[in-house]
């Protein structure tokens, strides 16, 4: 699987909240849903709250939309970022949400950014993907690929990462599959209570 660029990417754009968000995104591939939008709704929107693994920027500008919070966003695909980067610039939300291209499992290069310091976000955001190894099936397309599978670590890591980043007493939101909630509940480090 060839990842595309951006510019090689087919892409839609769709009105999201009633037509007060509108989103660039793959035509093809993972796409934002739901889950997106719940994420969103669920998240304290108060301080500083980090949205990991944004895709296109769906849950940040949402969260930015409904009240002037300040966001970061992490996504480590190329792709995606590049997509939130061009939805970020359309909504005028810049001032609001900045947006970092980051893999979370790369620690040294978290570390290297400082808006990214353990313990730093009143509240984290994450829909992780959902499926470890896409339970043996591969997808013919990379962004559903990217979107959909771990690579570089596993939900354990993912919500290590979470949980560093989130101050204490902060907010967890996040979205995942009613069948895995045993690995999620598992997986959350003992200080998420």
């Amino acid at each position: 699987m060839k990842p595309l660029s951006a510019d090689e990417t087919p892409f839609s754009e769709d009105w999201f909240l009633d037509g007060k968000l509108l989103l660039r995104q793959p035509l093809k591939g993972h796409r934002v849903g739901t889950d997106a939008l719940l994420l969103a709704a669920i998240t304290s929107d108060t301080g500083r709250i980090c949205d990991l693994g944004s895709g296109v920027g769906a849950v940040g500008l949402a969260l930015v939309l409904r009240a002037a919070c300040a966001v970061v966003m992490i996504e480590r695909n190329r792709v995606f970022a590049d997509l939130a980067r061009y939805n970020l610039r359309h909504a005028h939300a810049s001032d609001h949400i900045q947006l970092i291209e980051a893999d979370i499992f790369d620690r040294k290069a978290f570390l290297r950014e400082p808006a990214l310091a353990d313990q730093s976000f009143d509240a984290v955001a994450t829909n992780p993907p959902f499926d470890q190894v896409l339970r043996g099936r591969k997808t013919p397309s990379a962004l559903k690929h990217a979107a959909h599978a771990m690579q570089g670590g596993d939900l354990e890591d993912w919500l290590k990462a979470a949980m560093r980043l989130l101050k204490e007493g902060g907010m967890l939101s996040l979205i995942h599959r009613a069948d895995r909630l045993n690995d999620v509940l598992n997986a959350l480090p003992k200080r998420a209570g």
